[in-house]
């Protein structure tokens, strides 16, 4: 019986090699050989059958890289394509709605959502996603109906009760909220957002001491959460207690040196006590808006010329991306621009060009994976 064994798993590892297919479609194939089926047409199904599982699974993952890189418009592409490879994956379905739902694609986000509890109505994560959706398309109480299912079906997920607490607060449910909230944290305490949405309530609700306790852990657990200390020491100066919300302003300003946030706040806590570093502060804050507000152009430029792109019109994207390239400077998506520049280049037929912004852009950025396989490309023409 072993020999026999070997002998089957050998036959099953030959037809995986021949025919480049997966372990299943193999012994499913070998199945039909011994039944006398006709081997070629099997073999071609189960290939066939093979590659479209591949081909979804690489989307998937070049779709969630994407995603993960913030390039949404392009995530979603991906995705797409892979639901349309593999239509019943509840994982590709998750992440396609995600990312519309990212897009402000909300309607077509939640029958995506819909879909997938339709599939799996016991899942606790299904039901959290659409109650996100939902909330996010202003129906709190849909929104809130589905996370009360999420938290029956996983009364121990903290997620679950942390997200129906922040329902709870947009319906203006303020006591449910807290009580929500004092569940999350105590079934996660070591997760600071429990703490963190929890502070944003007190703070609307003026219970400025208790907004600072919170606060002061989300601090306690992220050090070097930005927004949390931005709002504990504009909160403590608030509570006329200057000393400590200068020394967080100066702890956010260590962090982040191009903070306008802190370099305002800083400015403003100092006004009466140090009137030269408030105004040195000040000019800061002002340098620093109008670098912020250069990138914004610098960006929205970027995605025109990525519409452009899409649409085949190379010489207008050629002209954003070289107008946004010169008003980047050295500016974070430099890399990104001279990437899609090239990509533009080598589209319009001037590859040398083209070649060349590829290897500038590899050379700002030498992970971006994207861009070593198109100068790949390029170069083996």
């Amino acid at each position: 019986m072993p020999r026999m064994v070997d002998r089957i798993q050998r036959k099953v590892s030959a037809l995986c090699r021949r025919y480049r297919i997966g372990w299943k479609s193999g012994v499913l194939l070998l199945a039909c050989v011994s039944a006398g089926l006709c081997v070629t047409s099997k073999a071609s199904a189960a290939q066939e059958a093979a590659n479209r599982d591949n081909q979804a699974l690489v989307l998937f993952q070049q779709g969630l890289s994407l995603a993960d890189h913030g390039r949404l418009a392009q995530a979603e592409l991906k995705l797409e394509q892979a639901s349309a490879r593999s239509p019943d994956d509840i994982e590709i379905l998750t992440a396609l709605a995600k990312v519309k739902a990212r897009l402000r694609e909300l309607p077509a986000a939640l029958v995506i959502f819909r879909q997938v509890i339709a599939a799996a109505p016991n899942s606790s994560e299904a039901h959290l996603n659409l109650a996100i959706a939902l909330a996010d398309n202003s129906d709190l109480s849909g929104a809130l109906d589905e996370a009360t299912r999420a938290a029956e079906l996983a009364p121990e997920l903290p997620s679950t009760h942390l997200n129906r607490a922040r329902i709870l607060a947009d319906l203006g449910r303020m006591d449910e909220a807290r009580t929500e909230f004092a569940t999350a944290s105590r079934l996660a305490p070591a997760n600071p957002d429990s703490f963190y949405y929890w502070a944003l309530l007190e703070r609307d609700s003026n219970n400025l001491g208790k907004e600072t306790e919170l606060l002061s852990d989300v601090v306690r657990l992220q050090p070097r959460n930005e927004k949390a200390l931005r709002l504990l020491a504009d909160g403590l100066l608030s509570q006329g207690r200057r000393q400590e919300s200068i020394a967080m302003w100066r702890r956010l300003l260590k962090i982040n040196p191009n903070s306008r946030e802190a370099a305002y706040g800083l400015s403003r806590a100092l006004r009466t006590t140090d009137p030269q570093e408030s105004m040195r502060m000040l000019q800061r804050f002002l340098a620093l808006k109008q670098r912020d507000d250069q990138l914004e152009h610098v960006k929205s430029l970027g995605n025109q010329a990525y519409v452009a792109m899409n649409t085949g019109q190379w010489s207008e994207a050629i002209s954003c991306l070289i107008e946004a390239i010169n008003q980047c400077g050295d500016c974070e998506v430099l890399a990104d621009l001279h990437k899609d520049l090239g990509l533009a280049l080598c589209h319009s037929g001037s590859i040398a060009e083209g070649k060349k912004e590829l290897q500038i852009a590899l050379h700002l950025n030498p992970s971006d994976r994207d861009t070593l396989q198109a100068l790949n490309a390029v170069s083996g023409r």
